[in-house]
Parts: C-alpha cells; sequence; structure tokens
C-alpha cells in the first residue's frame, strides 16, 4: 500500500480514508493513476487507467468526497470505460450518458450502507431510474434489486423509453452524476502521459475478470449487490450456437434387437471361457434418422436485419456439415411460410431465404406448429416482446439480440453484431 500513501492529488488524503471504509478495495487502487485537472466544472471522472479529480471535488463534505472516491474505483473494476466502447460498436446511435446514467445507478446502489461514506444529493439513484421505467415498487429493496441488473441491460432498458425519459430528474447536469465516464483516453492533464490504449476493450475486461476474481473474499459483500455487473469473459455467441446444433443434429440411433453390440462379440467368448462369466447381452444399435432442428424467426420487425443474416449464415455452416433436417418456420403473431430443408443443399437456400412478416409477436402459433413436428431443438430468433405460452417437450434456445426481454424459460443465447 505504500504508494497509496504517496498520493498528493485532491483524491489523496480521501482515497487513503476510503479504502479504510472498504479496505478490499485498496487492492484495485494500486492499478490506477491518480491525477489532479484544472477543468472548472469538473468534480472526478476516469477513463479506466486513471481517475481524475478537478477543482469542484473540494466542495463536497468529507464522506461524501469518500464515496466519489469508492465510486471512481468500482467503474475501473467494473470495467466501464471499455464495456462503452464496446456498447458503441454493437449499439447504433450509442448515448455515452445514457449509459454512464445506467453504470452510475448501478454502482451507487452497491454502496447504499457502506460505513463512513455517504452518496452525495446529485447522485444518481436506482430508485429514480426504474421508477421512471416504471420497473420500481414501493417495497423494492435496492440491494437485491440491483443484482437483477447489468449496466448494458439497463442501459438497453434505458434506450427504448429514451423519447420519454426526463434525464434532468435522473441527474444533475453539471453535478456530481452521469458525467464521469470517459470512455476515449480521458481528459489531458498536466505532467502526465497519455492513458495507454495498447490494451483492446476486450483485454480490458478480461484483465478485470481477472483481478476481481482474486479480490473476490475481500469484496463479498459488495459483489453480492453487483452479481449481474461484474465484468464477463463471455464465449461468442456463434460457438455457442454451433455446439448447440451439432449436439443436436447429429444422426439418431436406435437399439437393434438382432444384433449384439461389437464389444459383447469380443468379449463375450474370452470371458466365458477363461473366467466362466456369463457377459450380459447387449444390442447393438444402427442409424435411426437425422437430427432435426426447428428454426423460428420473429419477422416482426425486432431483430435487426444484419443480425438476421449473420444468424442465417451460421446455421448454414452448420447444416453443411452435419446435413440434419431443418424446418424454418417464419412468423410474427401468426406463421407466414414453414420450409423443410435437408442436405447441403439447404445451407445455399437459408442463406438466399427472403423472410416475409412484419405484424405483432406471438410465439405460440410457431411452437405449436414446431410440436406437430417433434424437433429435437427448437431455436428462436426474437426479442422476446411476446406471448410465449407453456413450455414444451422437447428442449427450446431463444437467440435474442442484446438487451432483449428476459425469457419466461429455456436457455438463451445473446446476440452481438
Amino acid at each position: 500500500m505504500n504508494r497509496l500513501q504517496q498520493v498528493s492529488t485532491r483524491m489523496g488524503a480521501d482515497l487513503r480514508d476510503a479504502i479504510e471504509a472498504m479496505p478490499g478495495l485498496g487492492g484495485i487502487a494500486l492499478w490506477v493513476k491518480f491525477c489532479d485537472a484544472a477543468t472548472p466544472t469538473l468534480v472526478a471522472q476516469t477513463d479506466g487507467i486513471r481517475v481524475t479529480t478537478g477543482p469542484r471535488y473540494l466542495e463536497y463534505a468529507a464522506a461524501e468526497r469518500r464515496f466519489i472516491v469508492l465510486h471512481e474505483l468500482l467503474h475501473v473494476a467494473l470495467a466501464h470505460p471499455a464495456r462503452a466502447r464496446e456498447l458503441e460498436k454493437r449499439v447504433a446511435d450509442f448515448d455515452a450518458r445514457l449509459y454512464n446514467t445506467a453504470c452510475d445507478a448501478i454502482i451507487n446502489a452497491a454502496l447504499m450502507g457502506v460505513h463512513g461514506i455517504r452518496q452525495p444529493a446529485d447522485a444518481v439513484t436506482l430508485e429514480r431510474v426504474l421508477s421512471q421505467l416504471g420497473l420500481w415498487q414501493r417495497a423494492d429493496d435496492v440491494a437485491l434489486v440491483v443484482r437483477q441488473w447489468s449496466s448494458e441491460a439497463l442501459y438497453h432498458a434505458l434506450a427504448k423509453q429514451s423519447s420519454q425519459l426526463d434525464l434532468e430528474k435522473l441527474t444533475a447536469a453539471d453535478g456530481f452524476g452521469s458525467n464521469d465516464l470517459v470512455p476515449g483516453a480521458g481528459v489531458t492533464v498536466a505532467n502526465t502521459p497519455p492513458a495507454d490504449s495498447s490494451n483492446s476493450s476486450e483485454e480490458t475486461i478480461r484483465a478485470w475478470h481477472a483481478r476481481l476474481q482474486m479480490a473476490r473474499g475481500a469484496l463479498a459483500g459488495i459483489f453480492t449487490r453487483l452479481t449481474k455487473e461484474l465484468p464477463q469473459v463471455k464465449t461468442p455467441w456463434e460457438r455457442i450456437l454451433r455446439d448447440l446444433l451439432f449436439r443436436h443434429a447429429q444422426r439418431k440411433r436406435r437399439l437393434d434387437p438382432a444384433r449384439p453390440s461389437r464389444r459383447w462379440l469380443a468379449l463375450e467368448n474370452e470371458l466365458r471361457q477363461n473366467e466362466s462369466v456369463l457377459l450380459p447381452f447387449e444390442r447393438a444399435t444402427r442409424p435411426a434418422r437425422s437430427g432435426r432442428i426447428a428454426l423460428a424467426v420473429d419477422t416482426s420487425g425486432s431483430v435487426d436485419e444484419s443480425l438476421l443474416k449473420r444468424f442465417a449464415a451460421e446455421v448454414a455452416a452448420v447444416l453443411e456439415r452435419t446435413e440434419p433436417h431443418l424446418r424454418l418456420i417464419v412468423c410474427d403473431a401468426d406463421v407466414h411460410q414453414v420450409c423443410d430443408f435437408t442436405g447441403r443443399e439447404a445451407a445455399r437456400q437459408l442463406r438466399d431465404f427472403k423472410f416475409k412478416g412484419g405484424g405483432g409477436t406471438d410465439f405460440r402459433p410457431a411452437i405449436a406448429e414446431a410440436t406437430r413436428w417433434k424437433p429435437d431443438l427448437l431455436i428462436y430468433l426474437t426479442d422476446l416482446a411476446g406471448i410465449a405460452g407453456d413450455q414444451p417437450a422437447f428442449p427450446v434456445v431463444w437467440a435474442v439480440p442484446e438487451g432483449a426481454d428476459a425469457a419466461p424459460w429455456g436457455k438463451v443465447i445473446e446476440l452481438t453484431l
């Protein structure tokens, strides 16, 4: 902790006091550069490498400054600037301030109740944010509700209703709220080298994931509240989809009562003659049928066209190698097209397929259509904004764009551009 004792910026003394309030963050602070800036309106901000304070930082009371210190350290530890850059790549018309609001609301909720700190009056609260979205109940407990959200999920929920939001009620434009996150290189600070941009956003997220794994014991309380928000190293959705398809597309086999297995033939005679052991009869298996994959595509307009093409291309690539039977069900509130594909030609047909639709969304007609066919797996491409009904007997995987609604049942693959 020697280096932290030597921090002489505006934040130095408060940093040491804040770490006494939450000792586990001391290890995180060692990865951070602390700087001062002369920008008159600046309270504090971070670019993920540096935490910079401005003149207005000193306007806050000591307990509030300690809150701000922990708040900024959590922005760094949760890799919020790097995650903002990743989200900006995937989302059209990305709103940096809206994402900052989502991150602030989650961090501030996680810090509630920590001894020795006090949330500033101009800080964003999760209760205010969720109230504007109509997602807050009077009896809700902030410590429990925050566990259900990631910053990405909360950003998408805010973005969907951005035209109806009153941001001035959520944040103070000139205070400590939703203007402390710098996705790029950050502010220019005298006598300080520019932030290191050699690491990619993905590498940064991976690094902080590993560091927080090591700090899990010391920060168990805060981690419990940040269940969904901890930086994750995600397996690409394409790989998850391929694994699922390969597993269910393999040719099915069934027992042949008239033939013994090769293993039984190899062992039975030797064991009977040399060991006087009668080996139980083991049946051989024989090919029965190809795997059956049902693919339902929601064409209500909720799935981005470029994402739909990438998804279809991934499915087609697996079809070329496994040759299962594929039933394509195109639907919105009703089923519009049902097409059966098989063999290598199916891959080309799927890539060139013209999808029709554009109405509301109801999953039940497509699931009923799949049920009549008895598939080994149903994959439903949708944003989940519809009625699902009862869970069928076969496995269902929902392939959903990032920020979609929660699934009623079944597994979920989150698709990113």
